[in-house]
């Protein structure tokens, strides 16, 4: 074994490589005793195991890599296996433009081959952190002891002492009796989304029309508390789905309603000629059912009809909508449906609790101001299943103060994020 490993090893999406390559590490990882290799993960946490492996025991690895594994979904194995299998040391985030020619954002991570001693240390290098790292590094850096199975973000102390705190009371959203799914993927919207026009002219023509014609909404629509309708609607020819009482709803059969077929075989949506006829273009798409005309399949289609939160996935602020309209949203548009849901959109309306969100358990921002607001990281954020009784929001702010246990300046940390 070796007494110490470093080293910059090769950032490459296992999806981005060629066929051959992707299919023999698929094929081999369990042969090569890889625990964490994941399909849609990068080949630069291999290299991690495989440093860690050559080391002597209280030998040191030391490493600069892309810093998405401390958030990804793909990077769960290798932050489970530095917890279990080794000592991490010290962590530094060097974040954007560290490096003029790098596409991406880097870390440092500093392990020992041994046990666990819960000692880490880390911090995100500020501007000036550069100048001299290490004075910067024994100023700066914060210990943390993170779990297994949740993300690394670097928290500062009275970031950590809010996140306890938030834990302490809340329940993570994964453990709700609720799910949470995207809209419907068309794969041919001018095809599928048509305008209030359309929609009647269709149904003036055949009135069973409307039976299959829903009012759709997209991510820009939803607004906090509120949506801006903007007179679409979606032909909604599901491929088949079993209702919530185990009923099976066969597919829709485009026969039964000619003026639909109709606009789907000669109508003036395909302005776009040179890609081929309308049949063709419906035809060639990836996400269809049975038939060119049925939408691709969707195992919760019978949760559109019920009471839902919906939101965008990329926002600025808390903007979430209890839609009981029965309203249909495009894959631009998340939802939320289940139980006690009526308290739930209040709490992530709520600004201490969207900021909690941005702040800890996000996967990082877009830009200066955006954030993403994804499944992955959403289901990880607790919220408390005691019961929002404020209407106004300064009374809503107030109260889930007070069911957190948030002080002043705790509450005032979170605005300045």
């Amino acid at each position: 074994g070796f007494d110490a490993v470093i080293g910059n090893p090769p950032y490459i999406h296992f999806e981005k490589m060629e066929k051959t390559i992707r299919d023999f590490y698929k094929n081999n990882s369990k042969k090569f005793e890889f625990t964490t290799y994941a399909a849609r993960g990068d080949m630069y946490t291999l290299f991690y195991e495989k440093g860690v492996q050559l080391l002597k025991e209280g030998g040191f690895l030391s490493f600069i890599t892309s810093n998405k594994w401390m958030r990804a979904g793909y990077g769960e194995k290798l932050r489970d296996f530095f917890l279990k299998e080794t000592n991490p040391i010290e962590l530094i985030d060097l974040g954007a433009g560290m490096f003029e020619s790098a596409t991406v954002d880097t870390n440092i991570l500093l392990l020992q081959k041994g046990e666990n001693h819960h000692q880490l240390k880390a911090l995100t290098l500020g501007e000036d952190g550069s100048e001299n790292m290490s004075v910067y590094i024994r100023r700066h850096a914060v210990s943390i002891d993170y779990k297994v199975g949740e993300s690394w973000t670097i928290l500062s102390e009275i970031e950590q002492s809010i996140k306890k705190k938030i834990e302490a009371v809340g329940t993570p959203l994964k453990d709700w009796d609720i799910k949470i799914n995207r809209g419907i993927l068309t794969g041919l919207s001018e095809a599928f989304i048509i305008s209030k026009e359309k929609r009647d002219e269709l149904v003036k023509v055949d009135p069973k029309s409307a039976e299959i014609i829903r009012p759709i909404l997209r991510g820009r629509d939803i607004k906090r508390y509120e949506v801006n309708f903007q007179n679409l609607y979606l032909i909604n020819t599901h491929n088949g789905y079993v209702s919530e009482y185990g009923e099976t709803v066969p597919p829709i059969k485009v026969d039964d309603y000619p003026a639909i077929k109709d606009w789907f075989e000669n109508g003036n949506w395909n302005t776009k000629l040179k890609l081929g006829t309308n049949i063709e273009r419906l035809t060639k798409r990836t996400d269809q059912g049975v038939t060119p005309y049925n939408l691709r399949s969707l195992a919760y289609m019978d949760d559109f009809s019920k009471l839902k939160i919906l939101f965008s996935e990329i926002v600025q602020s808390p903007q979430f909508y209890l839609d009981e309209n029965n309203f249909i949203m495009n894959d631009t548009v998340t939802f939320i449906s289940g139980l006690q849901l009526e308290y739930l959109v209040k709490y992530l309306n709520s600004r201490i609790i969207f900021s909690s969100y941005k702040s800890l358990y996000a996967g990082g921002c877009l830009g200066t101001n955006g954030i993403r607001v994804k499944k992955t990281f959403l289901q990880n954020l607790p919220i408390p299943k005691i019961q929002i009784n404020s209407v106004k929001d300064e009374d809503i702010e107030k109260e889930v103060q007070e069911i957190i246990g948030l002080s002043s300046h705790e509450v005032h940390h979170l605005s300045e994020m």
